[in-house]
């Protein structure tokens, strides 16, 4: 995620490489520590060592630096349905492992939780394999 006036903010996307240099802001690794890791690990495979500017755990908080121009972000894919002023969402053209998330949802398989059928419906329709295990 960039800002909108960035001048990168025009290509159709971006690789990890060419933001070596920017300023970003970053989830605190006391907070989240799993993507925290994964950025680093991200910019360490991509040759660079990142310039942090801010931490914040919220994504709205991350949303709203980035359009008043405090540092660019990654974030995970689903952000990109937060419509924002200011910002410009630019998918990453080099894979990079390290930024792949998986979601995990850990249940007694006889739960009849008035939430719980609902939710695994909800992954089994996005195409999430289910592994169960005993």
């Amino acid at each position: 995620m960039l800002p909108s006036a960035h001048t990168l903010a025009g290509a159709p996307t971006l690789r990890l490489e060419q933001l070596a240099g920017e300023q970003f802001i970053v989830f605190p690794p006391d907070k989240v520590p799993s993507l925290h890791t994964k950025f680093l690990l991200a910019c360490q495979k991509a040759g660079s060592s990142p310039k942090v500017a801010l931490e914040a755990w919220q994504i709205s908080s991350v949303i709203n630096l980035v359009a008043i121009g405090v540092g660019i972000a990654l974030l995970p894919e689903q952000v990109c349905a937060i419509q924002h002023p200011g910002v410009e969402y630019k998918p990453l053209a080099n894979r990079i492992s390290h930024l792949d998330l998986e979601i995990a949802v850990a249940c007694r398989q006889d739960d009849q939780t008035a939430g719980i059928q609902p939710l695994l419906s909800t992954l089994d329709s996005l195409g999430h394999p289910r592994k169960t295990r005993r």
